[in-house]
């Protein structure tokens, strides 16, 4: 009980923080709707990281983490994480070692099943490109 009133009493302030800091910065944040995940998504000089947490992972059998810069559209699969073989109760770190060129606008996404084999897609985050990110620092 105590466990998940503390995640609740963390999770507004991470949703605060979201919506404060996407605007300003190289990095998108999403918070799912239903409280499944925290996902951060970070521009880095020629990689991207993402950095996920997730507040109830028992249900959880995989994750595919997926790419796209077609305006939302057609995605790929960029990470694969099985919890089987992980700790899903740590922050998860991974690098995308192959990302779209930083001067395209790169949408992420996560699918996750369960261990029943129910799949589900979540709304993506948009990671805005460089010259974009330029035009909103000097406004």
């Amino acid at each position: 009980m105590f466990s998940l009133v503390f995640k609740r009493f963390l999770f507004i302030p991470l949703t605060i923080l979201c919506f404060n800091l996407s605007a300003q910065s190289d990095e998108s944040w999403l918070v799912s709707s239903d409280e499944v995940f925290f996902m951060q998504v970070k521009r880095e000089v020629t990689k991207v990281r993402i950095v996920l947490f997730f507040m109830n992972p028992e249900g959880i059998g995989n994750v595919s983490v997926e790419r796209s810069d077609i305006g939302n559209t057609s995605y790929g699969q960029c990470k694969y994480i099985d919890f089987a073989s992980i700790n899903p109760k740590d922050t998860i770190v991974r690098i995308d070692n192959y990302p779209q060129p930083a001067a395209v606008d790169t949408y992420y996404r996560l699918r996750i099943t369960s261990k029943d084999g129910v799949s589900r897609v979540y709304p993506a985050v948009k990671l805005l490109a460089v010259n974009d990110l330029q035009r909103k620092k000097t406004q």
